[in-house]
């Protein structure tokens, strides 16, 4: 996987080979090793991935905007609901590389990453070597951003329009009358539209342009869409019938934060409960301290964002609690780190709970 990606930066001119300006600093770079799962949490494959280490960018000089739109639940919800109700198609698409289609603005200098030297001849490479940035690579502040202009120049010249309400939902009118709907989350897009011939030269146009160097495809056709953002897909077209769950991620949520084997719970919410910020503790005093560190040792705020990312998706029924929680983010205390566990609980016991449509 490592070499893989090593290759695939080589082979799109991600990079130059140069020796460091005097003046100039390089910003670090590690690898990172993933797997990938399917729907029903199976392993897909290993990815190595090279990042930037971004946040040691220094704004004015690596990098300047750097706003990425993202789309909205709404929106992807609405185009299901559209796509259920009139029997189109859905598929799903994931760009390679993705970044790596962009050109980067600004002078930038990298380190060389570990195993550069697998792809590439050692007289390739200059005394006091550095990485001169041409893409977007994955890590910097702006990649995100260069990548979204690159692709919404794309889908625009193809005779889409961006939605007002939510720029990242782009519409075509074709000639005969019908619909392409276009949702586009960084580099995963979902397709649909009353053609399916109309949808398959989309993806067959888009997978030429983005074709790499290499000759490989450019873009990952994964058919019908069954998995988005870790919500699962699961439709019956005779029934016109297709629902979305979040059973999958609220069992690595589970894992991640302990309590995989806690008791499953009827109520999100205690219907005694009572959160208070007098039950906060304090660093006036030293037992206050002690208790603040305590309630550092479990993850508070980024068990709060999960349950804020699973309620804005799919699980509405936990979007009260989970907003009560939110306001004690920044100093939790004994009585809501329970509540939100008491949260993790309820999902637990309604995990294959389901949105229909």
């Amino acid at each position: 996987a490592v070499i893989k990606e090593l290759t695939s930066l080589r082979d799109m001119g991600t990079y130059r080979f140069v020796s460091l300006p005097k003046g100039r600093k390089t910003v670090g770079c590690r690898l990172v090793l993933t797997r990938k799962f399917d729907s029903d949490g199976s392993l897909q494959k290993y990815k190595a991935r090279c990042v930037l280490k971004g946040y040691r960018q220094r704004e004015g000089v690596d990098y300047n905007e750097v706003f990425s739109p993202t789309p909205q639940f709404i929106s992807f919800r609405i185009m299901l609901a559209l796509a259920n109700h009139h029997d189109w198609t859905i598929r799903q698409c994931d760009f390679y590389t993705a970044f790596l289609n962009s050109e980067m603005d600004a002078e930038l200098y990298m380190e060389m990453p570990e195993g550069i030297d697998l792809v590439h001849k050692r007289s390739d490479i200059p005394p006091n070597p550095a990485l001169l940035i041409l893409r977007g690579l994955y890590g910097t502040k702006q990649a995100s951003r260069l990548w979204s202009q690159v692709l919404n120049k794309s889908l625009l010249k193809r005779g889409f329009k961006a939605c007002t309400n939510d720029v990242c939902l782009y519409i075509k009118h074709t000639k005969s009358g019908g619909r392409l709907i276009v949702l586009a989350y960084v580099d995963d897009i979902c397709i649909t539209g009353d053609s399916d011939a109309e949808i398959e030269e989309l993806i067959k146009s888009m997978a030429d342009e983005y074709r790499r160097p290499n000759g490989s495809e450019g873009i990952d056709d994964r058919g019908e869409l069954e998995w988005f953002l870790g919500m699962r897909v699961k439709r019956d077209r005779k029934r016109r019938i297709l629902a979305l769950d979040h059973s999958q991620y609220i069992t690595d949520m589970l894992e991640k934060y302990g309590l995989k084997d806690a008791a499953p719970a009827s109520l999100p919410l205690p219907t005694t409960t009572s959160i208070g910020r007098w039950e906060c503790p304090s660093n006036a005093t030293k037992e206050g301290r002690e208790a603040v560190e305590k309630m550092l040792e479990w993850p508070y705020l980024s068990a709060n964002g999960a349950l804020l990312w699973c309620g804005r998706a799919i699980r509405a029924d936990i979007a009260y609690p989970t907003h009560l929680l939110s306001m004690f983010a920044a100093n939790p205390s004994q009585a809501s780190s329970t509540s939100m566990k008491q949260v993790f609980r309820y999902l637990k016991k309604t995990k294959d709970l389901a949105l229909v449509f």
